[in-house]
Formats: structure tokens, C-alpha cells, sequence
């Protein structure tokens, strides 16, 4: 009795091993939203790449501004470094608006540590590593 007992839990820890991977979850949150209207677009990015081409993005998404804070969650991904780039897209046109010298008009954000108003920060500086349950926090300049 004891060997199939051993056996089951033998053939279900490898069975149950794989099937479940270690997946991260990550919860953003963005303060400071000047105007109530519009859509805030985000795009996630796992290398540097991807990152820098703005495409292909891990995720992506649109949430409808109805306050002057916003949350939402991404799951389903494989701990590791992502860094995340957003804009308040306040016309709702689908594209983040630029002034004649391309300078954007509409408020973006990006995750990591950089703070540099005229260029995006590199995928190193705006990399933030994801695990289990994480929490990014972004304000809006």
C-alpha cells in the first residue's frame, strides 16, 4: 500500500512541477493625472530591444481615465526584468501628440529610476525586476 502511495506523490510532484510555472504578477499604479478624460496607454517591455524599437511589447493596454489616479494589474509573467513605458493619451487618439521640434504635448511616464525630461531612459535605467507580487508606482510630471 505504502509503495503506490509513494508512487502517487512521486508522479504527481513531477506532473504538478511542470505544469505550474513560476509566474510574477505586477501591479502599477499612476498618481497625478492632471486631466480627467481620456486614456492612459502602457506598454511593457522585457529587453532592450523590444524596448528601444517600442515594439513587440510583452503586454499592452488602454484604461480609461476617470480620476486623477489609476490602477490595473498585469499577471501571467515570467519573473525577470520589465520596464514600462506609459502616456495620457488626453484627446484620445490613439497616438502621444508632439510639438513641431517633436517634443511630446501629452504627460508620459516610464518605470526604473530615471528622471530625464527630454529623452526616454535606457532599458537599464527603466527596468524594474519583477517577481511574485510587484508594485510600480508612477506620478505624471
Amino acid at each position: 500500500m505504502w509503495h503506490w502511495v509513494s508512487l502517487f506523490c512521486a508522479f504527481s510532484l513531477g506532473l504538478f512541477g511542470t505544469v505550474m510555472p513560476n509566474t510574477a504578477s505586477l501591479r502599477v499604479s499612476v498618481s497625478q493625472i492632471a486631466q480627467v478624460k481620456g486614456t492612459v496607454k502602457w506598454a511593457l517591455y522585457d529587453n532592450e530591444n523590444a524596448y528601444e524599437q517600442r515594439t513587440p511589447a510583452v503586454k499592452s493596454g488602454s484604461i480609461p481615465v476617470t480620476g486623477d489616479s489609476l490602477s490595473w494589474d498585469v499577471t501571467g509573467l515570467p519573473a525577470g526584468p520589465y520596464a514600462l513605458a506609459i502616456y495620457h493619451d488626453i484627446n484620445n487618439n490613439g497616438v502621444l501628440d508632439l510639438n513641431f521640434l517633436g517634443v511630446p504635448k501629452e504627460p508620459y511616464a516610464f518605470s526604473g529610476s530615471s528622471s530625464s525630461k527630454w529623452l526616454p531612459p535606457s532599458f537599464a535605467k527603466a527596468a524594474v525586476q519583477v517577481a511574485k507580487n510587484t508594485l510600480i508606482k508612477i506620478s505624471f510630471p
